[in-house]
């Protein structure tokens, strides 16, 4: 590599000056790394200051996670592209490295790149040939360089990129290291890279957008897929994001990211004679194939390779949801945008910049009618609903009319359950599809929450959320018409003795699974994440193969992805699984976390339930769940030269992941990714998790 002096010539003699004068934006102190001695993949989009080839970018940036086909995969180029292919001057691209968690809570590159001087090189050069991503302070600092202005012809530097392995919102990202230009701002940043303004202003502590300044280097946290791979894998964080591919098993598997679903999509590499043979799932599915093609069909995955003596690859079988409908991309809207008609497009701006000061649709008509009758507000009223279902086009699902809600329940006749939020009815469509229609009771507003809610809702195309098939919006009358589920709701087979007959353990485990499956989707939604806020069994319903669905969204808020967290007016819920944060703020805020707490709740009353624990006690969760529950459970697990049955360890995994949810902190709950993890281990893997001391005894503000 030529001295980068050559670049620079004229800061050689000014060294000394221009280290005084340096800015110091670049800051690895910027990218906090709480979780000590944790290693992932990171990146940095690094505009190279002269032309060069990718072949010349490989070696600036010489380290073990900064390879040719790393650098192409990143960037969505072809494996195929030459190495020589010329890169012109202030191109950017993405760079990804080896990210370790320090003890001082801030993440650096793990070692790598290192630069070795070159004749004529100053420090200030250095720094600068890395985009500013670093200061020469804090190369200097990294290799216990004591003069930044004497450093050795040869001498070896380490430079410490900024990076992080922590998770934002509860969800794995990939964190790439983003510098400012002059033209940029915040919300142009995160369309950039489909991430919500909120998420990126808090997790930069930027409180104010226009303090951006030129050079001052951002955290941007990149979605990343989920995957199936074993934690006992090397590559157990292999964290890849939307529209990007990677190589992993020693380059034997190549693995991608689809920007249109949240799972990652591996398959062997062709024509690479040292890798050893993939094997099959069941003894029939080759990795990446699944068995059918609809959404939720059995797919062969990657779970993982190890090298203790030679290389072997695993797979397992999993749920593709690849095949599953998927709209929700960050910059959907967008693209919506810039296709619609001028006139639709001056609307939905007049809409949005009225919107801060109307308290419904009626203000805004008034600015416009007047005085005019209310016959006439009404119909102005319904064309603007109109004008808003056209922006959303594909989205909305099938509109009904109350008429014709009343033929297909036939006048309201068959009642299949009854909640705090409607009654559902059992209904027939013309073609004799069967049907749920929820008929929404105590509906406020104008109607344009309730729209919000039923495109949230058809946002979600998951094979364990149950699916929306239309709406019904006439004057104050709401309904939601889903799918009918044959074998009605969780709650009627964890309670009586015949549903106890209809599901035995294994069932019972694999609807716990599906339910953290579909949370897990709510939680890591793209342009928004779903806090549903009343998981509990009654709202999970069963379809006539037993996969559960959740479904009643009338609690369930949006959150567009600003630290996964809300605020909340009113504490609202079902006593005995709602979250202590969700009516105290004292326990921590309100996020996806409080979903979690519900859902572990769920698990111990999945549970206790079929073994009718404490049926005449009080129906709190204190008296759900007492402390007996808990160190019997310790007690079973430290019994030595006892076997379980199946059975049992089925029962005691489930409980055992059900007190790690319901642990009083939220950060002390594990992600619905991680709960699914735990499931699916053996119970031997699994830590106990400390008691949660609001069910050691009864206290009285927790109902409060």
């Amino acid at each position: 590599m030529p001295p980068l002096a050559a670049s620079w010539p004229y800061y050689r003699p000014v060294a000394a000056l221009l280290f005084l004068l340096a800015s110091s934006s670049a800051s690895a102190a910027n990218f906090t790394c709480a979780r000590q001695g944790a290693t992932c993949r990171s990146a940095i989009n690094y505009a190279v200051p002269n032309a060069t080839t990718y072949a010349d970018l490989a070696v600036r940036f010489n380290t073990t996670a900064t390879t040719l086909t790393d650098i192409l995969g990143s960037n969505s180029l072809p494996r195929d592209t030459a190495p020589s292919t010329p890169i012109p001057a202030m191109t950017t691209i993405r760079i990804p490295f080896r990210c370790v968690c320090g003890s001082n809570g801030v993440g650096q590159s793990d070692g790598e790149p290192v630069y070795v001087v070159q004749p004529g090189d100053v420090m200030y050069a250095i720094s600068r040939a890395f985009d500013d991503f670093v200061t020469n302070q804090e190369i200097a600092t990294a290799n216990n360089v004591t003069d930044v202005n004497h450093i050795e012809i040869g001498q070896r530097l380490r430079i410490p990129l900024p990076c992080s392995c922590d998770p934002v919102d509860g969800a794995d990202v990939m964190h790439l290291a983003y510098s400012i230009t002059s033209s940029d701002n915040t919300s142009g940043i995160a369309a950039m890279f489909g991430v919500h303004e909120p998420t990126l202003l808090s997790l930069n502590r930027i409180t104010d957008p226009r303090s951006l300044r030129n050079g001052q280097i951002l955290d941007i946290p990149l979605p990343v897929c989920y995957s199936s791979i074993s934690d006992a894998s090397p590559d157990h964080n292999l964290h890849v994001p939307y529209g990007t591919y990677t190589f992993t098993a020693q380059d034997c598997v190549q693995c991608s990211c689809r920007a249109n679903t949240y799972q990652l999509d591996c398959a062997s590499v062709q024509g690479n004679n040292g890798c050893p043979a993939v094997p099959m799932c069941n003894g029939a599915l080759k990795l990446g194939q699944t068995n059918g093609t609809g959404c939720g069909s059995p797919m062969c995955a990657y779970n993982g390779y190890s090298n203790s003596t030679s290389l072997s690859i695993y797979t397992t079988l999993v749920r593709n949801l690849t095949a599953c409908q998927s709209v929700c991309n960050p910059l959907y809207s967008v693209s919506v945008a810039l296709s619609a008609p001028i006139s639709l497009i001056l609307m939905c701006l007049i809409w949005i910049i009225m919107y801060p000061w109307k308290k419904n649709h009626l203000v805004f008509l008034q600015m416009y009618t007047g005085n005019e009758s209310s016959k006439v507000l009404a119909k102005r009223k319904e064309s603007n609903i109109e004008e808003i279902l056209k922006g959303y086009d594909s989205l909305v699902p099938k509109r009904y009319t109350y008429s014709e809600l009343r033929k297909i329940t036939r006048s309201f006749k068959d009642i299949l359950g009854e909640g705090g939020y409607g009654i559902v009815y059992k209904g027939n469509l013309e073609d004799g599809r069967m049907v749920a229609v929820k008929l929404l009771k105590g509906s406020k507003g104008n109607g344009e929450e309730f729209l919000n809610e039923v495109i949230s809702i058809r946002r979600t195309s998951h094979v364990n959320i149950v699916n929306l098939l239309g709406f019904c919006l006439h004057g104050s009358e709401r309904a939601l018409i889903y799918d009918y589920m044959a074998n009605g709701s969780l709650d009627k087979y964890i309670y009586s003795e015949e549903g106890k007959r209809a599901v035995g353990w294994e069932k019972l485990q694999e609807i716990a699974v599906g339910i953290a499956q579909g949370l897990e989707y709510l939680h890591r939604g793209c342009s928004t994440r779903i806090i549903h806020f009343d998981i509990k069994p009654h709202n999970v319903l069963l379809d006539e193969e037993f996969c559960p669905k959740i479904a009643d969204f009338g609690l369930a808020k949006l959150c567009h992805l600003k630290d996964s967290a809300l605020s909340m007016a009113e504490a609202r819920g079902t006593i005995g699984f709602i979250a202590p944060e969700v009516f105290y703020r004292g326990f921590g805020v309100v996020s996806t976390k409080s979903d979690v707490y519900s859902y572990g709740m769920m698990l111990l009353e999945m549970v206790e339930g079929r073994k009718n624990v404490n049926e005449n006690t009080e129906s709190s969760s204190v008296a759900y769940f007492p402390d007996w529950v808990y160190d019997r459970l310790v007690i079973d697990l430290q019994s030595p030269g006892e076997v379980a049955c199946e059975n049992e360890e089925i029962a005691r995994r489930m409980i055992l992941v059900g007190f790690w949810c319901i642990q009083l902190s939220p950060g002390n709950r594990p992600t619905m990714r991680r709960a699914i993890e735990m499931l699916e281990k053996n119970i031997s893997e699994l830590e106990i998790p400390p008691k949660p001391f609001l069910s050691c005894s009864p206290v009285s503000s927790f109902s409060s």
